[in-house]
């Protein structure tokens, strides 16, 4: 079972609103025991492209916004 790592309701307003006092410590990769969340806010955006780059592979990655 994939476990998703979501925000507090509060956490997204502030970023939505732009009052987060560290939207870095939000957003981003962020690497969780069972592995890597990326989290963007990109309003405007048709799609979201992440590439992911360890020692053997560049995987990229296009998920629908």
């Amino acid at each position: 079972m994939i476990e998703y790592h979501t925000l507090a309701a509060g956490a997204i307003e502030a970023i939505v609103f732009a009052h987060h006092g560290d939207p870095f410590g939000v957003l981003g990769p962020h690497e969780y025991e069972n592995g890597l969340v990326v989290r963007a806010f990109l309003p405007y955006a048709a799609s979201i492209s992440v590439v992911l780059v360890d020692q053997t592979a560049i995987t990229p990655c296009t998920l629908p916004a």
